[in-house]
């Protein structure tokens, strides 16, 4: 936790805010580091950033990079899967290429996932007047 107190010092001065809650920056993300340290399988930590004049528009941009780096990270993951059965089932003859499946298997991911619910929402504003919003989701692997 000695470090999360570290991360807390530096979003502080650069001017982050939880969103939404009543809550206090450190408290926010001793909870959210409590969280990881105390899950018992694999975590992977996304954070979706956007920026935008409009909060409403950081938020969606936020939201639309988070799923997209969601639906790379579950594409990776089916992706080595399915190259292990290629080459298994190739025995002896040229192995295919997943680029096909990969491409078409992220879209549909992205398509398909609707809106995710990220574990924490930290918020600023810079000095030419953009809100930007860091949106961060804890993943099981």
């Amino acid at each position: 936790m000695k470090a999360c107190k570290k991360i807390c010092k530096q979003m502080k001065a650069e001017g982050w805010q939880v969103y939404g809650k009543a809550q206090k920056l450190e408290d926010a993300l001793t909870s959210y580091y409590q969280s990881i340290a105390d899950s018992n399988e694999d975590v992977e930590t996304l954070i979706g950033r956007g920026s935008a004049k409009d909060a409403k528009m950081a938020m969606s941009k936020a939201q639309h990079n988070l799923k997209a780096q969601y639906a790379s990270m579950l594409k990776s993951n089916v992706s080595g899967d399915v190259n292990m059965v290629i080459e298994n089932e190739a025995s002896g003859k040229e192995a295919k290429s997943n680029v096909d499946f990969d491409s078409t298997f992220e879209q549909n991911v992205n398509q398909r996932i609707g809106k995710l619910k990220p574990n924490l929402i930290l918020t600023r504003q810079t000095a030419d007047g953009k809100t930007e919003v860091n949106l961060y989701l804890i993943v099981k692997q």
